[in-house]
């Protein structure tokens, strides 16, 4: 189950981010100078004195500092709402052990028991066991990858509640294990009303859009450039396009936590269902 639960464009999305798109960009500026900025148009065109040429040295600096503080904004927001999500997802796997947990104390009181009351109490926590598999199931194969496939994941914690009113109590700790069973299988709704939000909450595309016209503002000047000797702009100009595209890479994949390299680990709930909630 585990191993098949990763799909395969997780892995295209990690080489294409991380390491094609950054390669791609910056072959195609680097030929773009030599046909265009080689030539030195530009840069009889645009700067004529050297009043020219100071204005647009104060103009690109504030350019690259608007760029640096939106970019440095843009990362620390999205790494901490990568951190809730990620957290968010280790807290219901908690959850979801503790409900198991809690079922064993009414397993153990099970001896003192007989007749339909018996067969009664082990059919409610059976298919309790199997609604949180399967609720974990599909929160596998749908939350954990960013995919909405089956809405129905809320009826088998539904499912659960339902099996959890029909459990009869025999003594006090009956009592209190069903009391913290109902917490927290109200704690899963909450979880996932909360999640939910973080989930929808993306990297906005007019800000992307704003990032990358403001990249194309930050290499531009290097095309205004003519000198006798090109390689030293052909490796500056390459690398920074590199840098540039790696880190709106990085925040591209910020902004979608469920591929790529930031994505949710899914250790914790194939634990689940191997150990605590096996069927």
């Amino acid at each position: 189950m585990n191993k098949n639960i990763k799909p395969k464009s997780q892995l295209i999305h990690t080489i294409l981010i991380r390491v094609l798109l950054p390669i791609m960009s910056t072959i195609v500026m680097v030929t773009l100078y030599v046909y265009i900025g080689g030539s030195g148009f530009l840069s009889d065109d645009i700067v004529t004195s050297n009043s020219d040429f100071s204005i647009w040295q104060i103009f690109y600096s504030l350019v690259a500092t608007l760029y640096a503080i939106c970019v440095a904004f843009l990362l620390v927001k999205e790494m901490q709402d990568f951190a809730e999500l990620k957290a968010s997802f280790k807290t219901e796997a908690f959850v979801l052990k503790s409900i198991n947990m809690y079922l064993y104390f009414f397993e153990e009181n099970m001896k003192s028991l007989k007749g339909k009351v018996l067969d009664a109490r082990k059919e409610s926590i059976s298919l309790i066991r199997k609604n949180i598999n399967d609720y974990i199931v599909l929160l596998l194969k749908n939350d954990l990858i960013g995919e909405r496939g089956d809405l129905n994941i809320e009826d088998k914690i539904w499912n659960s509640i339902t099996q959890v009113g029909k459990l009869e109590t025999c003594d006090d700790n009956d009592k209190i294990a069903l009391e913290k069973l109902m917490e927290k299988h109200e704690d899963l709704f909450l979880l996932r009303s909360t999640r939910s939000g973080w989930i929808d909450t993306g990297l906005s595309p007019y800000l992307m859009l704003f990032l990358v016209v403001l990249s194309f503002f930050i290499i531009f000047p290097f095309f205004t450039f003519s000198v006798e000797n090109p390689i030293v702009i052909y490796m500056s100009l390459g690398a920074l396009v590199f840098f540039l595209t790696f880190l709106l890479g990085t925040l591209i994949d910020l902004g979608n936590p469920f591929s790529g390299h930031w994505k949710i680990p899914t250790k914790s709930y194939e634990s689940l269902l191997e150990h605590e909630y096996k069927i």
